[in-house]
């Protein structure tokens, strides 16, 4: 009798272990799936957020049947300055911007401002509606920091987000001042348009996409060229002009904030890694390449076709 009691007892101690192990390792299995949830909720929102930012200060610059994408970056009572790229203000001279709540408005183009060479321009036009106004990063990027671009694809005809990284960021700028590489997808009609840090700070304009179809647009200001290896490598990337560049240009659109410093952009140095006589093997950028013989010679320096913009 004595003995099955014992029994009994020893079984209901077995169970009710059993039943806690099990408890603590469900609960213990749920925690970090929660935790998981609320980082996930916290990505999302926080893309939401930069999705809103970018679309309140991104415009469609339009002239004829063709457009591009602009910035309001400036506001003066009721007149508003957009920036854009040169070669999206080349595609006519009857400029019209559409607002993001639908409205367009007549627009004129800003000659005060001697952008020289590098593929920046300016527009104005007058609104008494409030829109927002872009904000200058604060500090330079980063290699592999997040970006955010924005503009409006001839593909869609509707405004686009994406999302991506730094790949590049070159000591010395390329032709139009083209200098931050990045894995976002630009697709035409999206030049112009803005490039956000993960603070919603505008760090660079959008201006040409992944693989160039014609031309060469991967030559150095001074005339230097990168090797074959190098260049096949920056194809896999789209490329902006940083905000640095402008505002070395137009100061009077910094917010206050100092343009940085050229060497702040010294994350690859081009002098070194892609010379055009002694072809040396690129910096990766986790990107896939092609298995190409890398010449001992220079790729001759063609000026960039226009075919290879994208407006």
């Amino acid at each position: 009798m004595n003995f099955s009691r014992f029994s009994i007892l020893a079984l209901i101690s077995c169970l009710s272990f059993a039943f806690s192990n099990k408890a603590a390792y469900s609960i213990e299995k749920q925690t970090p799936t929660a935790e998981s949830e609320i980082s996930q909720a916290t990505e999302i929102s926080s893309e939401k957020v930069l999705r809103q930012q970018a679309r309140a200060i991104t415009v469609k610059i339009m002239a004829g049947e063709s457009w591009g994408s602009g910035i309001m970056i400036q506001r003066k009572g009721q007149s508003y300055t957009v920036l854009t790229n040169a070669h999206v203000l080349r595609m006519g001279s009857n400029y019209k911007i559409q607002t993001p709540d639908g409205k367009i408005y007549q627009s004129q183009t800003i000659k005060a401002v001697n952008f020289n060479d590098d593929d920046l321009g300016l527009l104005s036009f007058k609104s008494s509606s409030n829109y927002a106004i872009a904000s200058i990063a604060k500090s330079p990027l980063a290699l592999g920091e997040n970006t955010f671009a924005a503009g409006f694809p001839h593909e869609t005809k509707t405004w686009s987000f994406t999302t991506g990284k730094v790949d590049y960021i070159l000591s010395k700028s390329f032709r139009g001042g083209y200098q931050l590489g990045y894995s976002n997808d630009i697709l035409q009609g999206m030049s112009g348009g803005p490039v956000l840090n993960q603070r919603g700070e505008l760090v660079a304009i959008n201006g040409r996409h992944k693989f160039p179809i014609w031309g060469n647009p991967f030559i150095f200001e001074d005339g230097s060229t990168p090797n074959l290896q190098t260049r096949n490598q920056f194809e896999y990337s789209s490329w902006a002009v940083p905000v640095g560049t402008f505002l070395h240009s137009a100061p009077q659109f910094s917010q206050g904030i100092k343009p940085p410093a050229a060497s702040s952009f010294r994350e690859i140095e081009v002098d070194s890694l892609y010379s055009t006589s002694a072809p040396q093997t690129p910096i990766s950028a986790n990107k896939p390449t092609r298995s190409v013989s890398v010449p001992s010679i220079p790729i001759p320096g063609n000026q960039p076709n226009r075919s290879v913009w994208i407006w």
